[in-house]
């Protein structure tokens, strides 16, 4: 009998898409639309959920915003990955951004807490907006 060993989950988990994936997505999607195969209602459709996606990570990036300042991260580092592997010099000239970004952040909320809290808040009334669109009408007489 050997003994297996389990191995421990991964941490922190992987996220639920991948940029890998998305631009396979894009690629596959381009193509259905330049060949006339999406209708108008699912492009509509496709619209909407990039729209509260863009939102939903619009929020993930502020809260991690938060949470690395809570957390000691430097502001060159914020702006060195912000920036995507700048110079020195770039470096120094992006430090404005995330500065500014965070106080503007820490004005509307406490903590990365409180913005993590705003987050949850908003996807939950996203995802309850989004059923209900979904949901037949009981009584189609009362449109």
């Amino acid at each position: 009998m050997t003994n297996t060993i389990e191995p421990e989950p991964a941490w922190p988990p992987a996220w639920p898409v991948t940029t890998d994936q998305l631009v396979a997505w894009i690629n596959d999607y381009a193509q259905a639309l330049a060949a006339g195969d999406v209708d108008p209602g699912a492009l509509l459709e496709q619209f909407a959920h990039a729209r509260a996606i863009a939102r939903a990570t619009a929020g993930i990036e502020e809260w991690l915003l938060l949470a690395c300042r809570e957390a000691g991260i430097s502001l060159p580092d914020l702006a060195e990955r912000i920036a995507r592997h700048p110079s020195t010099e770039q470096r120094r000239r992006y430090v404005t951004g995330p500065r500014d970004r965070v106080e503007r952040l820490l004005r509307d909320f406490d903590s990365a807490d409180g913005r993590l809290a705003a987050l949850l808040r908003a996807l939950d009334t996203s995802v309850e907006h989004d059923q209900a669109a979904t949901q037949p009408d009981p009584d189609p007489t009362t449109n």
